[in-house]
């Protein structure tokens, strides 16, 4: 895929607004922390592989998307 490691990015698509309300959420307010930092560490390092399972089903990856479009909307 073209969006690195990222399965937002892959979900949703490099230019949905969502995308940018879920980077503003990583950076503000999962960056200030030790805890939160270690959820961004692990978010990237299992993306490729989430990525990857949710190609093989699209039934999970309609799924997921709806989910990660719910929230990012609540984020706005």
């Amino acid at each position: 895929n073209d969006t690195g490691s990222c399965a937002a990015a892959w979900l949703l698509g490099q230019d949905d607004a969502g995308l940018e309300a879920l980077r503003s959420f990583r950076d503000r307010y999962l960056a200030g922390s030790a805890a939160g930092r270690q959820l961004i560490e692990l978010y990237y390092r299992c993306s490729p592989r989430l990525i990857t399972v949710l190609e093989g089903c699209p039934r999970l990856r309609q799924a997921v998307r709806s989910a990660l479009t719910g929230f990012a909307s609540a984020l706005r």
